[in-house]
């Protein structure tokens, strides 16, 4: 039997639709500031379909969680482990305001159908009505820029990476994970390859150089993954 990868896509949607897809995740609570780009890396092994050229392997599928006080200003880039990038997520623009707003989006390939939020295009546009006060998006769409199905050469194998940079000033916003769905799961194993310092839940302080006080008595808190 002859598989392509509309075939493997139409696969990928079903095991999404059961729940049975075996997604590789980075959990995180890095602040995404003004005019700075956050990296998360996921560490990928053991693919034995290793070769992203072959029709039936590729990236079916990318998740981020994030949320920004002004969506205009990000824009997320995927970069692959031979260095091949698409973006998931622009144009920087004037979106008006997004605070309290949340995304836990999907991203899927171009010859796969998306169903994004209602009201809201199929291909990502950062220049929309994302609204502020609390709302949630959990839609599906085509990346900004390019197609998952770019992904057409090297090794699956490797570091890959979300590159997510703040473009302007004034506006901040966190990034709590990142995941990919690969066409070809089969042996494929992931760690997360970003730090994780964790975080003091205390108020802020101040000390000199060689004041005691530096010694904390505080326990860092790990809000996700705790580093191995």
């Amino acid at each position: 039997m002859s598989f392509n990868k509309s075939f493997v896509i139409c696969w990928f949607l079903m095991c999404k639709l059961s729940g049975s897809a075996q997604w590789c995740c980075v959990d995180s609570s890095q602040l995404i500031k003004d005019e700075t780009t956050v990296t998360l890396r996921l560490q990928i092994s053991g693919a034995v379909n290793n070769n992203l050229a072959d029709p039936t392997q590729g990236v079916c599928g990318v998740r981020v969680k994030f949320e920004h006080r002004f969506i205009g200003d990000v824009t997320m880039e995927l970069i692959s482990p031979a260095g091949q990038r698409i973006k998931l997520t622009g144009p920087v623009g004037n979106s008006g305001r997004s605070d309290f707003t949340k995304w836990f989006i999907s991203f899927v390939p171009c010859a796969s159908q998306p169903v994004p939020d209602l009201g809201f295009k199929p291909k990502w546009d950062n220049i929309q009505s994302w609204g502020i006060l609390g709302k949630f998006y959990n839609g599906t769409y085509h990346p900004f820029q390019g197609c998952l199905e770019d992904f057409n050469s090297g090794a699956v194998n490797g570091t890959w990476t979300l590159a997510i940079t703040d473009d302007e000033r004034f506006y901040e916003g966190k990034v709590e994970s990142f995941c990919l769905l690969f066409c070809d799961q089969n042996g494929i194993s992931c760690i997360d390859c970003s730090p994780n310092g964790g975080v003091f839940a205390i108020e802020a302080k101040s000390f000199c150089a060689t004041d005691p006080g530096l010694n904390l008595p505080d326990r860092i808190q790990f809000p996700f993954l705790h580093p191995t």
